[in-house]
């Protein structure tokens, strides 16, 4: 993912440009999580994401899935 495509994370105000591969990874996983379990998961959210400076990564706060 490109920085440009999302200004914010260039880092603004000062704030360091935030870690976008640690981000690409989590919603690759998520895809690859969801293609896996297709027949078991009818949803999930992740609320909040956090997303931490370059290199230090990215997680989620809180987590729900419901099954079918």
């Amino acid at each position: 993912m490109n920085s440009y495509l999302v200004p914010g994370f260039a880092g603004v105000c000062g704030a360091p440009p935030a870690d976008i591969d640690a981000l690409a990874d989590m919603a690759a996983r998520l895809s690859w999580l969801a293609h896996d379990l297709c027949h078991s998961i009818a949803e999930f959210d992740l609320n909040p994401v956090i997303v931490l400076p370059q290199g230090q990564g990215a997680f989620a706060i809180d987590a729900l899935m419901v099954g079918r």
